[in-house]
């Protein structure tokens, strides 16, 4: 079997990215065989990329006819950079002709590009943030944009604190809650 990734304007590799671009490999039989031969398609990480079709069947008639597989990059919505997997076309023994059931495995790797971007989400209540000198309270939230690898802190400060304070003033978003909104208050000073 020959898998082949395109190689349109001089490309040498097969990239997708989490916005859920594609991009295609071609799969060919180099003979021809006396009954069907089935393929299986599975990609090492499919939290990164995904491949359709899933089986691939050659039958004596078309098995020289490359069949098209699609891969579709998946988006994770986790700050891990551009990842790279491997995409693994792999005869089905028992369901494909004899002689091709030792035929070892074809191998394609796949870069994923990341779409995330850090950034911090604020809701206000009301669409602004209002206080009062006489201790009037008003709230926001805060989130991340996108899921990190790790904990993430913030340091909250009020630019002039004779006017407004905050509380609290450091928020820390781990990696599971990432995108759980936590609650900020500003305080107005007389």
């Amino acid at each position: 079997v020959t898998v082949t990734p395109p190689r349109s304007a001089g490309a040498d590799t097969t990239e997708v990215s989490e916005a859920g671009t594609t991009d295609t490999i071609q799969v060919v039989l180099g003979a021809e065989p006396a009954s069907d031969v089935v393929f299986s398609v599975t990609v090492d990480d499919p939290g990164e990329v995904s491949a359709n079709p899933t089986t691939l069947t050659f039958d004596p008639a078309t098995w020289n006819i490359a069949r098209t597989v699609v891969l579709t990059g998946v988006d994770d919505l986790v700050l891990d950079g551009s990842d790279t997997s491997t995409v693994t076309v792999s005869v089905v023994p028992g369901s494909s002709d004899d002689p091709f059931d030792g035929l070892p495995p074809a191998t394609v790797s796949v870069t994923t590009l990341d779409d995330d971007v850090p950034a911090i989400s604020i809701v206000e209540s009301g669409g602004n943030t209002v206080t009062t000198e006489a201790a009037g309270q008003d709230q926001f939230t805060v989130a991340l944009a996108a899921q990190p690898a790790g904990d993430v802190v913030i340091d909250l400060a009020s630019d002039d604190v004779s006017e407004v304070t905050i509380s609290p003033t450091r928020l820390t978003f781990p990696s599971a809650q990432w995108n759980v909104p936590q609650t900020v208050t500003a305080t107005g000073v007389d």
